[in-house]
């Protein structure tokens, strides 16, 4: 079998298993940081937002993804939205892709270890990677496509420096700094590449001199990075910025990420439990425990890079690898400390190890080996299923993580706005009351304080959630979310005025929120200035062109303008963005009433279906039953009587027909 015949065959093999493998993660719904990235982000959803993108700026949710410049991860996601909208399918099916494309360029860097490394071997902790439970976030979690394509760009640019393509090399580089700001390690590894592989001992200067033209390229794109960064976001993203973290000290957060650095790889070695959120505890003096000896522990790791990198230097390297690529989050001061998809990048140095320890243990035990592996690749693959099944439910995944970590604040909340989505208003209040009291981060006092104000506005308790809404603008005085909520609360209290001055706020600090100018288009509506009401539709679909609210007042505006054909389109519109809103049914149903149009029958039926007591639909049903050639008698009577029972005024003429034309049905019948 040639050898270009087992390669092709290999990477079919991979591409295989990892579809497999991922099969029943494609279905998953888009889940916690993916609202705010993708779902509520209006700036994926035009290509003409694209420039923003290399202007520093992530999503349309402005309290939000501050000082995070990723144009290329961005993009994609525009795309994903281009073709597939807000469907998470072609989103996860992109994740996969990277996460393949990452396992074959694994695959091919592999080969370089060791001149006669053996192709099962090589294979073998290719899949490994492929299947490793601890992966499972990084690829079923869409906004965890940055550590997906960031490895990407860093394994592709160590490709093209192996294969001595300095130009692409720094291509990679490039583009890796616009897909995530760790990239700016890749440098490092180019360094420690030539330390502890090409040219083990070397001095520093020698060594650097040898590619000068390369590192000279590589600071220039660092340096240039580093400028354009200051000069697009400004102060907030500068290299000062972490020493001021309200989250903790720089010392503190040096402190904790090197105690993660050693939990990261016992979850390598023993991936259980797996969470989105671990509870770390935060470590503020070198004199505790845990913060002493992985001080202890990273020495050790240095020392064993210098002693290896003359007989083992891809076991040095692939130290220095997983050391490096953990660097960034000693600097970042990041709210979760040990996320799992942090540690995808800096895995792979693990996989060369790996690679060079199965290679000798096969070569030795050749006949128990592989009955090890298979075990070891069976209980993967449960655990990565198992892991996807979680991810199918955001209920389901912060359940899972309350029985790891009881105490988690990020998981309290979600699962109570969970229950509040579902209905369960008592659960949500318990759960998201609690959280409030154990976390004392202004993230978590805001957004605990909104979505009590939810609880409340279902309960109608509107004074309840005005003062809660007021307690959080206390905290927070630039999030537009409390404005919009506050517009929507005085309006249900009758307070006009004050609502419409809330949402003026509120897009002073957001001019894009599409939902304050669909409150304002209400507005309009309710002191019967209906052009001025569709300006502010028009402005709502400008700014979201996902907004079925938007489309649905655009109809109504529409409607009392006397363009039904206009009207009808927009509720067209409003209805395929979201065919669960009633009154977006109800309303293009009569609207196709008034053209005598029969699609009216599908829409009040879907109505009916959303609200079975709808007494204008159940009377609009038995007109138009009772206006068809022929007439059906029995239908429009039992609407029509339905109707009735819920209080609506059916007229007593109609009423009279259609009991006509029912008896006249039933004589014909017998």
């Amino acid at each position: 079998m040639g050898e270009s015949f087992k390669e092709k065959t290999a990477v079919l093999f991979i591409a295989l298993f990892c579809c497999v493998l991922y099969f029943n993660s494609l279905g998953n719904p888009f889940i916690f940081d993916d609202l705010h990235t993708i779902v509520h982000n209006l700036f994926i959803k035009s290509f003409r937002y694209i420039p923003l993108f290399f202007q520093g700026t992530y999503t349309s949710e402005t309290n939000v993804g501050k000082g995070m410049l990723r144009p290329l991860l961005m993009i994609t996601f525009s795309f994903n939205y281009f073709f597939s909208g807000l469907k998470p399918f072609g989103y996860h099916c992109i994740n996969v892709l990277i996460h393949f494309l990452n396992a074959v360029l694994l695959f091919q860097i592999i080969k370089y270890l060791k001149k006669d490394l053996a192709f099962a071997v090589r294979l073998g902790v290719t899949i490994l990677f492929v299947c490793h439970p601890l992966n499972t976030q990084a690829v079923s979690y869409i906004t965890c496509r940055s550590d997906l394509l960031v490895t990407f760009f860093i394994l592709a640019g160590m490709i093209f420096l192996l294969k001595h393509k300095n130009a692409l090399v720094l291509l990679m580089y490039l583009c890796a700094l616009l897909t995530k700001e760790s990239a700016l390690v890749f440098g490092l590894l180019v360094l420690a590449y030539d330390l502890l592989v090409v040219h083990p001992g070397e001095p520093l200067l020698q060594c650097l001199l040898r590619r000068r033209v390369l590192y000279i390229g590589l600071a220039f794109l660092s340096v240039a990075y580093w400028q354009y960064r200051f000069f697009m976001i400004g102060s907030s993203a500068g290299i000062l910025a972490p020493l001021a973290s309200p989250l903790r000290s720089f010392s503190a957060n040096a402190l904790t990420q090197a105690a993660v650095l050693f939990f990261s790889l016992r979850l390598f070695l023993f991936p259980y439990p797996l969470s989105i959120h671990h509870s770390f505890p935060s470590l503020t003096s070198v004199y505790e425990p845990a913060a002493f000896l992985s001080i202890v522990g990273i020495v050790i790791l240095i020392v064993m890079i210098l002693v290896l990198r003359k007989k083992q230097p891809w076991v040095s390297f692939g130290l220095a690898w997983y050391v490096i690529c953990q660097l960034p989050k000693f600097y970042a001061v990041l709210n979760i400390v040990a996320a799992e998809h942090h540690f995808y990048c800096g895995s792979i140095g693990l996989y060369f190890i790996a690679a060079l320890s199965l290679d000798r243990l096969y070569r030795r035990w050749n006949q128990v080996i592989p009955y090890l592996y298979a075990c070891v690749l069976g209980i993967f693959i449960i655990l990565v299923w198992m892991r996807n099944y979680e991810w199918s439910s955001a209920t389901r995944l912060w359940k899972a993580v309350l029985k790891t970590e009881p105490a988690s604040t990020i998981a309290l909340h979600n699962l109570g706005v969970e229950y509040l989505n579902e209905g369960d208003y008592s659960k949500a209040k318990a759960l998201i009351g609690k959280s409030l009291v154990l976390s004392n981060t202004i993230e978590n006092q805001v957004t605990g304080r909104i979505n009590l104000a939810y609880v409340a506005e279902k309960e109608n308790r509107l004074a309840d959630a005005e003062r809660l809404l007021l307690q959080a603008k206390g905290i927070d005085n630039n999030n537009f979310h409390i404005y919009n909520f506050l517009g929507r609360i005085y309006l249900a209290m009758g307070r006009a005025q004050e609502a419409h001055h809330r949402w003026e706020e509120g897009l002073r600090i957001n001019p894009a929120a599409s939902e304050m100018y669909v409150g304002l288009g209400q507005l309009c509506l309710l002191e019967n200035d209906p052009a001025r009401a569709k300006e502010h539709f028009l402005s709502a679909i400008k700014a979201d062109p996902d907004s079925y609210l938007g489309y649905y007042g655009l109809g109504q505006a529409c409607e009392e303008l006397g363009d039904l054909t206009v009207a009808i389109t927009a509720y067209e519109k409003s209805v395929r963005l979201n065919p669960g809103y009633y009154f977006s049914q109800y309303a293009l149903g009569t609207c196709y009433a008034r053209n005598a149009d029969l699609r009216a029958l599908r829409h009040l039926k879907e109505a009916l279906i959303l609200n079975p007591d709808s007494a204008e639909a159940h009377n609009n049903l038995a007109v138009i039953y009772g206006s068809l050639e022929p007439p059906r008698g029995h239908l429009a009577r039992f609407h029509a009587r339905r109707a009735l029972t819920l209080g609506y005024p059916v007229n007593a003429d109609f009423l009279s027909t259609i009991q006509e034309i029912s008896a006249q049905e039933k004589k014909t019948a017998q």
